[in-house]
């Protein structure tokens, strides 16, 4: 295999690129689809096709660079002793197996009963176990608890998304600070949703992106398993052809993968408030919906400023940019995707998040991320797992949740503290030392007072956020942003006009 680096220039470019997909007679397997104009686009071309999409490139001028692929060998573990568990670093600097992975999660289950259940909700094509592990404290009230829902790895070649799954295993399972929220809410993981592909990827090709079923008179294996879910199955970004990476199945819930995960979230549905699938690769945090672009929820503010306050958090830590965006809007549209179809059933917060890196380095990293990172994803990770429980406490309990200081010990001092249901961005509503202006001008002094003033009036105007209009400023775009004038048979807030400032228009 080689990776072919594209950049049109142009929208005949573009079109040129759609073409080739048409001259091949199956979809290409964009590791990276070009955004835009000259934005980079990585192709994955098998040596059968190599020649035939060099040659049309150069044909039509489209420049273009290809490098063989780059897989860095991944290190040999010792076989496990059953008196020896794994540890964090075991989790942080190896990719795992997937016998490796049902050792360790059976290791934690077993060593922490008070607060963890395991499960396997289904056997995949090829019997393996699909297990499910529930954190959380028994509840005290009778009444059931809201849910995290987590899962990785439904496309097989995303190894990251396994490390970062175990990983949240790991800590809810051995850090003391989740112990508080645990037993308020319940957090569910799945770490991996796609067995058969992800062995297959280990042992056989690594760019291995889907299950491993064949169906009646396909000749080919596999089924994308993000594409065979019931909502809006089969309308847009599936290619038929069951050879093609985004074959959405001959139908929908083909794949025992999909049908386990489906039944077992049908059932805690009404509990369910926060929906995450993790993927890799691009530094995205992606909203519904997906199946068409331009198209949004209702509350698709909320979702916005739930993904901002985890992409704040992952920043935060280390540094690391998250972009959020509509994953139709931003990538393509894709359609019976896992996210759009958990938003459909009412889960409120409904996320993919694409974690990192961001693009293709030079050594074609991207799904092929080096074992040496997988410590980085892991830990920038964790607070945007944090800033989901934060959520989840403070909007579904309905109480006085003030829990920064322990599940933001990174930064304490900086993110925004969640009280009952004010949201106070310290670094705006701080209030300021009283040193004076003695020796100042009038004039200056006068301009100090008009900025304290505009200074209180945005602190009044973030923290009515929650009270009744669900305001939303919106500092990088200067933009005041409402729901109360969003009609109910429309799907796009509306925003109101605003004058550089920030301050809403008259009229």
């Amino acid at each position: 295999y080689e990776i072919v680096k594209v950049q049109p220039g142009s929208e005949q470019d573009m079109d040129t690129l759609r073409k080739l997909d048409r001259t091949l007679e199956q979809r290409l397997d964009y590791l990276k689809e070009p955004r835009g104009l000259r934005d980079s686009g990585y192709l994955l071309v098998n040596p059968g096709n190599l020649r035939r999409v060099k040659r049309f490139l150069a044909e039509h001028r489209l420049h273009f660079d290809a490098k063989p692929l780059y897989v860095p060998s991944t290190r040999k573990r010792r076989a496990l002793q059953q008196n020896n568990p794994l540890n964090s670093n075991e989790i942080l600097s190896n990719y795992l197996g997937y016998e490796d992975q049902m050792q360790f999660v059976d290791r934690i289950a077993a060593a922490h009963p008070n607060i963890v259940k395991i499960k396997t909700i289904i056997n995949s094509t090829e019997r393996r176990p699909i297990k499910m592990m529930q954190f959380g404290y028994p509840s005290t009230t009778g009444e059931a608890k809201p849910i995290i829902w987590i899962d990785a790895g439904i496309h097989s070649r995303e190894w990251i998304s396994y490390s970062v799954a175990l990983f949240f295993i790991q800590q809810l399972a051995q850090n003391p600070k989740y112990l508080p929220a645990l037993k308020l809410i319940d957090i569910v993981i799945v770490p991996n949703a796609n067995p058969d592909g992800y062995e297959f990827s280990r042992h056989t090709n690594r760019l291995w992106r889907k299950t491993r079923s064949k169906h009646e008179n396909d000749r080919c294996y596999g089924t994308d398993g993000n594409r065979n879910y019931p909502f809006n199955w089969g309308q847009a970004g599936v290619e038929w052809n069951p050879c093609s990476e985004i074959y959405p199945g001959p139908k929908t819930e083909s794949e025992p993968e999909v049908v386990g995960l489906i039944r077992e979230m049908t059932s805690q549905k009404d509990n369910i408030k926060v929906y995450i699938s993790l993927h890799s690769f691009g530094q995205q945090i992606l909203y519904p919906w997906g199946y068409k672009t331009h198209t949004y929820p209702l509350d698709v503010m909320d979702l916005k400023s739930v993904g901002m306050k985890m992409s704040d958090a992952i920043r935060q830590y280390g540094g690391t940019i998250y972009s959020v965006v509509n994953s139709a809007d931003s990538l393509y549209a894709a359609s019976g995707a896992s996210d759009d179809w958990a938003k459909s059933i009412g889960i409120k917060y409904a996320y993919t998040i694409e974690l990192s890196p961001s693009d293709m380095s030079q050594n074609n990293e991207g799904f092929v991320l080096d074992e040496s990172q997988i410590s980085r994803v892991c830990n920038e990770m964790l607070p945007a797992l944090d800033v989901l429980i934060n959520t989840t406490l403070s909007e579904f309990l309905g109480q006085s949740v003030s829990l920064s200081s322990i599940l933001y010990p990174h930064f304490p001092s900086t993110y925004p503290l969640i009280t009952n249901e004010l949201i106070y961005p310290p670094t705006l509503c701080a209030v300021p030392e009283k040193k004076g202006l003695i020796g100042f001008s009038k004039t200056t002094r006068s301009i100090s007072a008009i900025l304290f003033f505009f200074r209180t009036f945005l602190c009044i105007q973030t923290a009515s956020y929650h009270f009744n209009h669900s305001l939303h400023l919106d500092l990088l775009n200067h933009k005041l942003i409402t729901r109360t004038n969003i009609n109910p048979r429309e799907e796009k807030p509306t925003t109101i006009p605003t004058n550089k400032f920030g301050m809403v228009k008259k009229g």
